[in-house]
């Protein structure tokens, strides 16, 4: 039974996410095989590019969202979510499109339309393994996952404090992308395929990583940094505050949080040569510490504040 503290926490992050404009929902609306909201899927697609979605149905008459459901596991498999995001694929006579970032001027009402078009969705309490025998309580979940267009980004498994090490208890015991017992990878956890990057989220500190990997895991800080300059975060305004507020109030903000995806994550891929002639392909995602995307953000800010003041 999750604590009563644990609990409120979760239920006080997506209550003030959900005013910021999320949507919230079942996790019976996410499928544990494919790692999809499929309902957000589907409702993107039709939304932001109906004439798309009406030739995609022409072509795939039986089951059109069946169809794209299973167009869409195939591209994540080979390419990674990052990739599908922000270029989308082809299928035979169609483009797909599974993300519309800002435009850079409100000029285009279509643009702007399809912008809207987007699905933001915070679901608590996800089973995300679909190894997880029928009937059996699963060990595998997360306190909440966020939804873009249906793919996650989990949240953490516990969100409790801790005396001394607060964000510790904050990350999952098995921070694996992998079934403890039949050792198949987990779509939602996978590198690349699944989700982008992992937050363990206590009442005083955040850590993120973009993967996990058993023992070898690494979680970096993701904190704003103390009064006195040190590690950690401020003290929280009042008792019924958060020294954490700052990850769902400003990180999470949608337009902050879209602007992330489709700008600030990168996938960096080193060749490695080996002796024998062989090659190696190392891949690592990279996600801002939070310093880096508010300084990086303060920059454009400035940068845009110049532009104005010269052409007036």
């Amino acid at each position: 039974m999750a604590d009563s503290r644990e609990t409120q926490f979760q239920q006080d992050i997506i209550g003030q996410m959900v005013a910021d404009g999320w949507l919230t929902g079942p996790a019976s609306g996410y499928d544990r095989a494919t790692a999809l909201y499929t309902e957000d899927l589907l409702a993107f697609v039709q939304t932001a590019y109906p004439d798309r979605w009406e030739k995609f149905s022409k072509n795939n008459p039986q089951d059109p969202s069946g169809a794209l459901v299973k167009a869409v596991v195939r591209e994540l498999d080979r390419h990674g979510t990052l990739e599908v995001l922000r270029h989308g694929f082809k299928v035979p006579g169609v483009k797909i499109d599974l993300c519309s970032f800002r435009p850079d001027h409100g000029m285009n009402p279509e643009a702007q339309a399809r912008y809207g078009a987007n699905r933001l969705r915070v679901v608590q309490e996800v089973s995300y393994s679909p190894h997880a025998r029928e009937g059996v309580q699963p060990s595998s979940g997360f306190g909440f996952v966020h939804q873009r267009n249906s793919h996650g980004h989990p949240g953490t498994k516990k969100p409790v404090q801790a005396v001394g090490r607060e964000c510790q208890a904050a990350i999952p015991v098995r921070s694996s992308s992998q079934d403890p017992v039949t050792r198949k990878p987990e779509p939602l956890l996978t590198f690349k395929r699944g989700a982008l990057v992992h937050f363990a989220v206590s009442q005083a500190e955040v850590a993120m990583t973009t993967k996990l990997e058993g023992k070898g895991t690494y979680f970096l800080p993701f904190n704003q940094g103390s009064l006195e300059g040190g590690a950690g975060n401020p003290p929280p305004s009042d008792s019924s505050a958060y020294a954490t507020t700052y990850l769902w109030r400003e990180v999470f903000q949608k337009d902050a949080w879209l602007n992330i995806l489709g700008r600030f994550l990168h996938l960096d891929r080193q060749e490695i040569p080996h002796f024998d002639g062989t090659k190696e392909i190392r891949e690592a995602l990279i996600f801002p510490r939070y310093h880096q995307w508010q300084v990086v953000n303060r920059l454009l800010e400035a940068t845009r504040f110049e532009v104005r003041g010269t052409s007036t």
